[in-house]
């Protein structure tokens, strides 16, 4: 008996050929080797397999994501025991996430180490170092999550009476725009475009958006005059700031305006906020923010009800009927 070896097909044969069978056998082992049949390669070493993944990440990936590639291996190798990829199951993977729970990890925390985890060795599996992922099939930590904090008109307003320049008008792009902290902070007169209306965001050079993502928001026409009265010219928009001292400039803006509980990242909500209570749908919503899916919109589909509930007043059965009955 030996198996006939047809690209990635096997097929069982009997024989009484010894020679014949050995010939098969030595077949089958030479194909095995040199990986043509699509099956892994067994004794690659974790240490080594990360490494490679890692020097992936930094070429392939934006500079946040590497960086969050790098925390969640270097916390799973302090726990990871195994020499070799082949000897992680997924239990080992399942007492790792609980582990990384008890060290009062909360459970967004703990989810994004498990997704992150979960991508490394998906590309194991490409690279054919894994039959199969250890992570696929470990549920995530369920997550109440944390309840999305937007500012109330009367917040805005109480804001924009206290705001000086230049900090009143980064006010009003974020909150008439939705764009991210890096996206304004690389925002260049050249990705503003009055003629057609619209705000350019774009990859440049030393800059990505996220996910490598290029979109365009239209200028509302409340922000038009800011633009304008900002002189149009060359170069960073809105330069000599940096994430940490935007952040602490916000802090003493908003003490001053009596907004409590507030981060930078919440006027990104405020936009998103506004439009959905104002009837605009989801999936435009995701458009305008730029993400990659619908589900990370979804945290705003809350504050859609009222509409939903206004929608289903539209339609009548019973009291139509009595209408033209009488």
């Amino acid at each position: 008996m030996y198996w006939k070896v047809d690209g990635k097909q096997f097929t069982k044969v009997l024989t009484t050929d010894r020679a014949a069978a050995l010939q098969y056998k030595a077949e089958f082992e030479k194909k095995l080797y040199s990986r043509q049949l699509g099956l892994v390669e067994n004794n690659k070493k974790t240490s080594e397999f990360f490494q490679e993944y890692l020097e992936y990440s930094k070429a392939n990936k934006a500079f946040k994501t590497h960086k969050l590639d790098t925390e969640a291996i270097s916390i799973f190798r302090q726990f990871e025991p195994a020499a070799y990829l082949q000897q992680i199951q997924s239990q080992f993977i399942e007492k790792w996430k609980q582990s990384l729970k008890e060290r009062e990890n909360t459970p967004a925390t703990v989810n994004i180490r498990l997704r992150t985890l979960k991508a490394a060795f998906s590309k194991a599996v490409e690279w054919k170092y894994l039959h199969q992922n250890p992570c696929a099939g470990v549920p995530q930590l369920k997550d109440a999550g944390k309840k999305v904090r937007f500012l109330s008109k009367e917040e805005i307003h109480a804001i924009l009476e206290v705001a000086e320049e230049p900090l009143r008008s980064i006010f009003l792009f974020f909150i008439y725009t939705g764009m991210r902290l890096s996206e304004l902070l690389n925002l260049r007169w050249e990705d503003v475009d009055l003629g057609r209306g619209v705000i350019i965001i774009q990859a440049r050079e030393g800059w990505n958006p996220k996910d490598y993502e290029m979109r365009e928001i239209p200028i509302h026409p409340e922000l038009k005059p800011v633009i304008e009265k900002l002189k149009p010219g060359k170069g960073i928009i809105f330069p000599g700031n940096d994430v940490f001292s935007l952040n602490k400039r916000f802090k003493r803006l908003t003490r001053a305006a009596g907004v409590e509980d507030f981060r930078v990242h919440d006027l990104r909500h405020t936009f998103a906020s506004h439009l959905v209570m104002n009837g605009v749908d989801l999936v435009t919503v995701k458009e305008l923010l730029g993400h990659a899916k619908i589900q990370t919109t979804l945290i705003y589909a809350h504050l859609s009800r009222p509409h939903i509930v206004n929608a289903l007043k539209k339609i009548s059965f019973i009291s139509q009927k009595r209408a033209a009955n009488k």
